[in-house]
């Protein structure tokens, strides 16, 4: 049998190594905490620089002879557009505000004023997933902002959404009196390439050119077309359908 101080040295041993079994299980979940909370910051640095890089190329295709993807513009100047919404605004996308109120930036440890800042909506553009949608609430993703800058005699404009799990980025360059539309998307997992395959689109201002930075843009558009996505290996899926439709009201830079 084990004497008393036998026992007493036994138990202390004992608890000595659960103190570091429990120490050692308490730095490796710290350790896989901090290292996923990185690799998610990292992940998201890299999605936010690759869609802003979309955002601000500029597509300078004014070359619209012969080419049938530039369409006429329409022009109403009774054009109506949804009532404005005071409430229609959103954090940025990788801000988190939780149900006590305090914020969380998935893409920092430390969190600036800008970050807390609302985004006002200026776009009420929507994605569906069949072109003969007819119910508005069945929409697929909303592009909620607008920007739009002129750039000597061509009209840029942009309508976009911030999306934490995927992008939508529809371009539009106006030059006399034409248009022409190209949309872009990503998605967060793996894939090759898109290809869009344009069926058709319209767009109607409500006022004539020219736009004068200061000047409000107030517009309709549809867009009709065919996604495919191009996987790693070369395959494909089969060509998925899109529409985007919707309003924006913007004022030129």
């Amino acid at each position: 049998m084990l004497g008393p101080f036998r026992i007493r040295d036994f138990i202390i041993e004992s608890l000595k190594l659960s103190a570091i079994i429990v120490t050692g299980l308490f730095l490796f979940s710290m350790t896989h905490t901090i290292l996923v909370r990185h690799n998610l910051t990292y992940q998201n640095k890299v999605r936010t620089a690759v869609f802003m890089a979309r955002i601000t190329e500029d597509i300078d295709d004014t070359s619209f002879d012969h080419d049938p993807s530039w369409k006429t513009v329409q022009y109403d100047p009774h054009l109506k557009m949804p009532e404005k919404n005071a409430d229609d605004w959103s954090y940025p996308w990788y801000m988190i505000k939780h149900v006590d109120g305090h914020f969380e930036n998935t893409m920092s440890d430390t969190i600036q004023a800008e970050d807390t800042l609302r985004l006002y909506h200026n776009a009420h553009c929507y994605t569906y997933d069949d072109q003969t949608a007819t119910n508005a609430k069945n929409y697929r993703s909303r592009l909620p902002f607008a920007e739009a800058k002129r750039s000597e005699d061509t009209l840029k404009l942009k309508i976009h959404d911030f999306s934490a799990s995927n992008y939508e980025l529809l371009h539009l360059n106006i030059y006399g009196g034409k248009y022409k539309m190209t949309y872009r998307t990503s998605y967060v997992y793996l894939y090759q390439d898109i290809e869009f395959d344009y069926l058709n689109s319209a767009l109607v201002l409500q006022k004539r050119p020219p736009y004068q930075p200061g000047d409000t843009l107030k517009g309709a558009l549809t867009l009709e077309l065919n996604e495919t996505i191009i996987f790693e290996d070369g395959k494909s899926n089969p060509p998925s359908s899109r529409l985007i439709k919707g309003t924006f009201e913007v004022e030129v830079e």
